[in-house]
């Protein structure tokens, strides 16, 4: 697709594309499609926002923005210790030196985050219509996107709009409850610091997270929505906050969802059709293991662009994300029925205890340096031998 060699300032409303959600993967979406010359609506009334995830950032992740806000001075809490605890048990694992901590992992706010790429799109040309979308309609040449009081047309439709996204309902189906995982917890004010928290004890398929942001934790808890309630999940997490968070009572309660799909839904999984594509949430491009998608939202909103581009976006995009984000997700999927399992998790902090190897592997996943595709392979090579027989037999 040959768009505009030079960006057109108009701001009628008729575009090339246009963009529900201004998130990670929404506004770095429209970034890419600016930058090519593209004529790009950015349709969200809500953002920059904050939302309810613990704001880790992966070096990776950082890395595929690094030309939009490495001028920026966000405010990123670079991750020194991650802390694992099952079974009544913890251990620890080491971002060791001040270069690896850097580049591996960083913790920032939301708000700040995801507006720094909206106005980095916003900068090279992408127009923000402060919209909250209530309809899309379709006609053989192109889609009509409307709020209350305001519409625009374009030729491409992309939904970057979440898990519970309107352009996926009107394109494809919602997500059901049993592909979605609930998301609550607490931001606790005026407490922070330079290490992650996992806890697995008491949240089945789940875990209690806590995140250091520049001046507070954000503290939460996750789950299966079929198998967990919201209500049982922040019992949980305030009861953590209790034991762990000194002088943490300014708390402001939180809510979110998101996809955690199974491997049948995923090999099913249709992020595009005729003139319109999904990323990000919308797509269901989030691990379902450790429920995260920052890096996931950015490179689908990298192919999507890349894809646009080309003689058959719709096509061109889909074999991209097989190529590389479904079948990494897809083994996630396969990995986590067993994952869960309170025996597995146990023997998971012992070998987290006693292997300087292992510990290393797991700061690596955690980090997204380590891909499942290569993990087993990886923990045969650490040598451990009956630690490595009795975790890949669980």
């Amino acid at each position: 697709m040959d768009w505009k060699l030079e960006l057109d300032t108009d701001v009628s409303s008729h575009f090339d594309v246009a963009i529900v959600g201004a998130g990670p993967a929404g506004s770095w979406a429209a970034y890419r499609l600016a930058e090519a010359g593209a004529r790009v609506a950015l349709l969200d009334a809500s953002h920059p926002r904050e939302k309810p995830c613990g704001g880790g950032v992966t070096g990776r992740a950082f890395q595929l923005v690094a030309s939009a806000v490495q001028a920026l001075d966000l405010p990123v809490v670079s991750v020194r210790t991650a802390s694992f605890a099952a079974a009544g048990r913890a251990a620890g694992v080491s971002f060791s030196s001040e270069e690896r901590a850097a580049v591996t992992l960083g913790v920032v706010g939301r708000q700040v985050f995801d507006g720094a790429l909206l106005a980095a799109a916003a900068r090279i040309g992408a127009v923000h219509r402060a919209m909250r979308v209530t309809a899309i309609e379709r006609t053989a040449s192109m889609w009509t996107v409307s709020a209350v009081s305001e519409r625009v047309t374009c030729d491409w439709l992309i939904g970057a709009d979440g898990a519970t996204s309107l352009v996926r309902r009107r394109v494809a189906s919602p997500f059901p409850r049993s592909e979605l995982s609930v998301a609550t917890g607490y931001f606790v004010r005026d407490v922070s610091s330079n290490e992650i928290a996992i806890d697995f004890d008491g949240v089945p398929t789940g875990y209690v997270w806590s995140f250091p942001r520049a001046d507070h934790l954000a503290v939460g808890a996750c789950g299966q929505a079929d198998t967990v309630s919201a209500p049982s999940l922040l019992a949980h997490t305030r009861a953590w906050i209790g034991r762990h968070v000194k002088d943490g009572g300014n708390l402001q309660r939180y809510s979110w969802p998101i996809p955690s799909l199974t491997e049948s839904a995923l090999r099913a999984e249709c992020p595009a059709g005729d003139r319109w594509m999904l990323l990000g949430d919308a797509a269901g491009l989030v691990d379902p293991i450790t429920r995260e998608g920052i890096y996931f939202a950015l490179l689908s909103a990298e192919h999507a662009a890349a894809s646009l581009r080309g003689h058959s976006p719709d096509v061109e995009y889909v074999q991209r994300l097989r190529d590389t984000i479904y079948d990494e997700l897809i083994r996630a999927a396969q990995l986590k029925a067993r994952f869960f399992r309170p025996e597995l998790l146990a023997l998971l902090v012992r070998a987290l205890n006693r292997s300087a190897h292992v510990r290393e592997i797991m700061a690596d996943l955690v980090a997204g340096r380590q891909t499942y595709a290569g993990l087993r392979r990886r923990l045969l090579g650490t040598l451990e031998w009956g630690l490595m027989f009795e975790l890949l037999r669980l």
